[in-house]
């Protein structure tokens, strides 16, 4: 196990209490394998639900760590972003790998006056978390059309499996189709190659191409990604949804991971996890590691 309040996480007791604090603000809570053997780790280090806080969203931070596998910090860096309230209960990613070792963290609200046309921004850092770029994001449109609020700009939509590129789309305008823009290379720059079809697989919650054949009683949650020469895949499924999803928070209930052979789709690990641990397959496919509370916990695969 690896303490992760001894790189200042909150004490788990302050954590989010659902009875007391119905409307928690945005959080940070997910975990990345950068390599075999070091860990990318965000948390926030703001309170989720602040005593006698009212206003739609409150400064937060996010602090970010480089560590071994041995729990040795490597890097850290604070990321500051505007804490909305986390209304929808439905978590995306904020941390992947990208190209040559990039660390990215997306970032859902940025300080107005450092970026006063975006919504959001995808934030680059090199492995030891030195600044690459920022990428503003969702721009909001000034103008209301046919009674619709329309975004127009780039919206983050993932990293492909070999993290070799980064996908965005970008809205041009109502009854327009939606682009796919592909960036690559270190500072990311825009690629070719990119269709809407691969849009539509980094919003999908696990892998059409790959699924474990699951049962008709349970759902499966997330596709967690697969090992680096593709031969062992994830999933993560539920037998009821849980009614609360991550806000920097946590909720009860257990769902089950499994890691199969993507090809012939046999399993060779199953294991049950909180529904709220950030989890994450190592390059190597030997590794799990699960992120919950304060703890992360490296599990080896057999």
């Amino acid at each position: 196990m690896i303490d992760v309040s001894r790189f200042g996480y909150p004490p788990a007791g302050k954590a989010w209490n659902p009875e007391k604090c119905t409307s928690p603000y945005r959080g940070y809570h997910w975990i990345q394998w950068l390599d075999d053997k070091h860990l990318v780790v965000i948390f926030n280090t703001s309170a989720v639900c602040p005593p006698g806080a009212k206003d739609a969203s409150i400064s937060g931070n996010a602090r970010v760590v480089v560590l071994t596998t041995a729990g040795k910090l490597e890097g850290e860096r604070d990321i500051p972003y505007v804490a909305d309230l986390w209304e929808s209960k439905t978590p995306g990613s904020g941390l992947a790998i990208g190209p040559e070792g990039t660390i990215l963290v997306i970032v859902s609200g940025v300080p107005w006056e450092k970026a006063p046309n975006a919504d959001g921004m995808v934030r680059v850092f090199t492995r030891d978390l030195q600044p690459v770029q920022d990428i503003p994001t969702e721009t909001a449109a000034t103008t209301t059309e046919y009674g619709t609020f329309t975004h127009f700009g780039l919206h983050f939509e993932g990293v492909t499996v070999d993290r070799k590129a980064v996908v965005f789309s970008e809205d041009t305008g109502i009854g327009k189709p939606r682009q796919c823009l592909l960036f690559a290379g270190l500072p990311l720059h825009r690629d070719d190659g990119c269709n809407t079809d691969l849009i539509d697989r980094q919003r999908k919650n696990y892998d059409p191409d790959a699924p474990y054949p699951l049962s008709e009683d349970v759902i499966p949650t997330a596709f967690l990604g697969r090992s680096a020469d593709l031969s062992l895949s994830t999933v993560f499924f539920v037998r009821d949804r849980p009614i609360c999803d991550l806000a920097g928070a946590f909720c009860s209930g257990k769902g089950t991971l499994v890691v199969y052979e993507t090809r012939t789709r046999k399993p060779v690990f199953r294991r049950k996890y909180s529904v709220d641990a950030a989890l994450a397959l190592s390059p190597d496919g030997r590794k799990i590691a699960s992120f919950l509370h304060d703890q992360v916990e490296i599990t080896p695969i057999p």
